[in-house]
């Protein structure tokens, strides 16, 4: 199928090299081929889908594999996905009807993340003790946690779960960790207190300045509070809006909370850009360039304090994805190439966020109609692929 194409692979012989080696180069031929026909998409031509498929195949493809200098290990766990809050209950449902046990099961052991903006602004704890706020448009409460800890056990996954920070409220904070300790276990990951919480001085939500010390006054008494509702906490964060801002909080963060892991958030392209954003911009070598600076970055705090950082929301174009763009098999390209520099850089891991019930963004899965959405019958997006592709590498040193 391709003309000059030269795949080279070297390396210790024996069985298991072998089988480490063919399935490198099934992967690289697969991306390959991905890339020769988004070529001649990218080109501009607009003839039928043969000659698309022909100018695909004429491009000169070179693959090269170095088995002799693997990189470090790729830990377990490290593919995932996020959802906002406000679908914490859905999805936790979905562990007794649908698909998506099967296919989170598809990629092995991973992290489910529940934040987003809606654990800021919709979502509120609800008990005995603690009434819906006027504010909150949906609540959680602990049959919630329960469903989503059954899901958790059939699928073999673990949870990262924000609480809001944006209305203020350790107390009802601590109930609900409590609840999420007792219903979940040792599937929980850790704590995120509040979302993006950098910019909600931007937004209005709190009086300037509102720098990492305001923050970190009002994780600490969250932090106490939990402490005394429920005992062996682990705690993420700072969960900012990107790499820049990190720069600032994320030392201040490992320093005065000492969280077992630290957080971030990433989107290479926005969707009020100008130029707006195209699969051009999204693949290029620019963007590719900049995202390794940005993962630099994140990684540079982590190694310096010795904390592990996840990149817990990640998405191809933000505000939930552009159509066209982020629902493209374009998008495919851009994930499986920023998993391999995530693992190169030595993060713990990188959930993708998603929207069940919306199909023409980044979702990596979602479901087609209101129907299909209330069975829990999801479809995979093109961002899922990438993630088949990345669980070939966990485990190994590519």
């Amino acid at each position: 199928m391709f003309s000059g194409s030269a795949f080279e692979v070297s390396g210790r012989r024996g069985a298991d090299g072998l089988a480490r080696r063919t399935r490198l180069v099934a992967l690289a031929l697969a991306l390959a081929t991905l890339a020769g026909v988004l070529l001649a998409l990218l080109s501009g031509r607009r003839d039928d889908g043969d000659s698309q498929a022909r100018a695909a195949s004429s491009a000169p493809v070179s693959v090269a594999i170095d088995a002799r200098h693997p990189g470090r290990q790729v830990r377990g766990r490290f593919l995932g996905l996020s959802f906002e809050a406000a679908a914490l209950a859905q999805i936790a449902r979905y562990g007794e009807r649908g698909n998506l046990v099967a296919l989170l099961r598809s990629l092995g052991p991973g992290v489910l993340r529940f934040g987003g903006v809606s654990a800021d602004t919709q979502v509120a704890w609800t008990d005995r003790a603690t009434p819906r706020p006027p504010w909150a448009s949906r609540v959680i409460d602990a049959g919630d946690l329960r469903r989503l800890g059954r899901l958790a056990s059939r699928t073999g996954w673990k949870v990262l779960l924000t609480v809001g920070l944006l209305h203020y409220d350790p107390a009802a904070a601590a109930r609900e960790v409590a609840a999420a300790a007792a219903a979940l276990g040792h599937r929980l990951v850790a704590i995120e207190v509040g979302n993006e919480p950098d910019a909600y001085a931007q937004h209005g939500y709190r009086p300037l300045p509102w720098t990492y010390p305001q923050y970190n006054a009002e994780v600490s008494m969250y932090r106490r509070a939990i402490a005394k509702a429920v005992h062996g906490i682990r705690f993420a964060g700072p969960g900012v809006s990107g790499s820049r801002i990190f720069a600032t909080w994320g030392p201040g963060e490992a320093t005065a909370q000492r969280p077992s892991l630290l957080t971030g958030h990433h989107y290479p392209l926005g969707c009020h850009q100008t130029p707006p954003p195209s699969i051009g911009r999204l693949l290029s070598a620019q963007t590719r360039s900049l995202e390794g600076q940005s993962l630099e970055r994140f990684m540079s705090v982590s190694r310096a304090r010795s904390i592990r950082f996840r990149m817990d929301e990640l998405g191809s174009v933000s505000c939930g994805g552009t159509h066209g763009i982020s629902d493209a098999f374009a998008s495919t390209l851009w994930a499986t190439g920023y998993i391999v520099q995530a693992m190169a850089k030595g993060l713990a891991g990188v959930n993708f966020e998603g929207n069940p019930a919306y199909c023409l963004g980044y979702s990596p899965v979602c479901a087609g109609s209101p129907e299909r959405l209330a069975a829990g019958v999801l479809r995979a997006q093109p961002v899922w692929y990438a993630l088949l592709v990345g669980r070939k590498l966990v485990g190994a040193r590519p």
